[in-house]
């Protein structure tokens, strides 16, 4: 279940897989309900192993009707549902009579239907500090998450909010100019500003900015076998940001794959349990709704290892 998280918060599209024979499962019903709470709106559903119920078109309609009146709850429209059997190779990159009362694309065809998002070139600046260097030069290194970072450019830093200019773009071996969405490179600045790591950089006049708070209303999915209490330490990682926080508030329960609601206001989250939460980090950091800036809006939870990942709803408050 980690490791289907940290997949599905950086993807643009998903594929959910469903046993013809097995049906819908629980686990099913939570992958579903993580790639809806991560904004996936590009999903195809894959019908696997229709081999084993001899191509059965009831059992494949049957099937469906389940998975979609559960998508429909958690507002997933999938853009195809295609029966195959990846074992015989039916459906899955060329069509066969074993299903011909099957008229729509193969996986191959619907994959070519995905939509890439928007280069992350066009979007505001956002370089995350990993950490600085000092060389002969002092070395802020990290990674442009978003938009175009270049030489002369007027930076601010958050969340300290000074500002300053990009005197060089560092890259090994190479003499550049700029760095793009994606690069991890390093800068030179024209002034001496105490930098650390989990800082972010954006451009001094961009209106479109970060916030910078100490509160967040957020939805996360909790993955370990020890329930939260509330008012346990844990850390906030966001990015290359880490603080200690507490979770102030657990606004509602709800079980991943009933989709039942469990509680309000209640005072622990247990494993597989999705919950809107209300938290409150020791020092303020730098975040975005995750509707906006995905890399700023997205955060893990821990004590030691993972506990819980998560997606920002709401920024209540601004320092």
């Amino acid at each position: 279940m980690r490791n289907m998280i940290t997949g599905a918060s950086q993807a643009e599209a998903a594929v959910l897989i469903v046993d013809a024979d097995e049906g819908v499962k629980e686990q099913t019903k939570r992958h579903a309900y993580i790639l809806g709470m991560l904004g996936l709106n590009q999903v195809i559903v894959v019908v696997n192993k229709m081999d084993l119920v001899n191509y059965d078109k009831q059992r494949f309609d049957a099937v469906k009707e389940e998975l979609l009146r559960f998508l429909s709850e958690i507002r997933i429209t999938p853009s195809y549902i295609i029966p195959i059997s990846a074992k015989e190779g039916d459906f899955v990159a060329r069509k066969t009579s074993s299903m011909d009362w099957y008229d729509g694309p193969t996986v191959l065809e619907a994959l070519d239907t995905f939509e890439t998002r928007k280069s992350a070139r066009d979007e505001p600046l956002r370089f995350v500090v990993q950490d600085v260097y000092n060389f002969d030069k002092r070395i802020v290194a990290g990674r442009v998450e978003s938009g175009v970072i270049r030489e002369g450019e007027k930076i601010r830093i958050l969340p300290s909010g000074e500002e300053t200019r990009v005197k060089t773009v560092e890259e090994y071996l190479k003499d550049v100019h700029e760095a793009e969405a994606g690069k991890s490179t390093g800068i030179t600045t024209e002034d001496k500003l105490f930098i650390d790591r989990g800082d972010v950089i954006v451009h001094s006049d961009a209106g479109d900015k970060p916030v910078v708070t100490d509160r967040i209303r957020a939805n996360l999915f909790w993955m370990d076998r020890t329930p939260f209490k509330k008012g346990e330490g844990i850390r906030f990682r966001c990015a290359t940001q880490e603080v200690a926080c507490e979770i102030e508030r657990i606004n509602t329960v709800i079980n991943s794959s009933t989709l039942e609601l469990i509680g309000e206001d209640t005072g622990e989250i247990r494993n597989r349990e999705v919950a809107d939460v209300t938290i409150r980090t020791d020092a303020p950091v730098v975040v975005e709704n995750f509707n906006k800036i995905q890399e700023l809006g997205r955060f893990v939870l821990g004590r030691g290892d993972t506990c819980a990942g998560g997606i920002i709803t709401e920024l209540e408050g601004e320092k």
